[in-house]
């Protein structure tokens, strides 16, 4: 809704594209209220036969990012991806690791962020006949404990209360955050 209405400043994007697949855009804001001018420079190759996209993003706080992604070649559904970013004026650098899976009735996702408090997040959703259930975990590499995790079975449709007759209620929810420190 915010990029069709402007609520809070102007923007401009601009897009061209070349014949070799590759794409740029430059798009920015300015904020109204303190005249603040955010913008980026994106470059964009696409080799759509090979299931391979490089992306390359400048902004104009000088950081940099690097998003490498393959899909649909190791495995039908499987998508993975390097997202790095460098901001050399913070002296901050980041590296996340990323890959998402997707078949009829099953969606499952992994992140490795590196630099960060070295995190593993994985969650998957499984789905059938009205019924889905959903879980998602993190674990913290450089503590060696889990951070969080997540359940959730959900329960919906009439064709439900055809094959469990006992009153079921309509969702059930537990999470957990578990701080590392509290537990040694």
């Amino acid at each position: 809704l915010g990029r069709d209405y402007h609520f809070a400043g102007t923007s401009l994007e601009v897009k061209t594209a070349t014949p070799s697949n590759v794409t740029f855009k430059v798009d920015g804001t300015r904020d109204s209220k303190i005249s603040f001018v955010s913008a980026n420079l994106e470059a964009k190759y696409s080799d759509k036969i090979h299931g391979l996209t490089f992306t390359q993003t400048w902004s104009t706080s000088n950081a940099l990012r690097t998003q490498i992604e393959l899909e649909n070649q190791i495995a039908k559904g499987l998508k993975l991806e390097t997202t790095t970013t460098l901001n050399p004026e913070k002296n901050t650098k980041s590296v996340v690791l990323g890959a998402a899976y997707k078949q009829p009735g099953l969606h499952s996702h992994a992140v490795l962020v590196l630099f960060k408090g070295t995190t593993f997040t994985a969650d998957a959703v499984l789905g059938r006949d009205g019924i889905l259930f959903g879980t998602e975990a993190s674990y913290n590499v450089t503590e060696g404990c889990i951070d969080k995790y997540c359940t959730l079975p959900r329960f919906f449709g009439a064709r439900i209360r055809r094959h469990f007759p006992w009153p079921l209620r309509p969702h059930y929810l537990r999470c957990e955050l578990l701080p590392c420190e509290s537990r040694r």
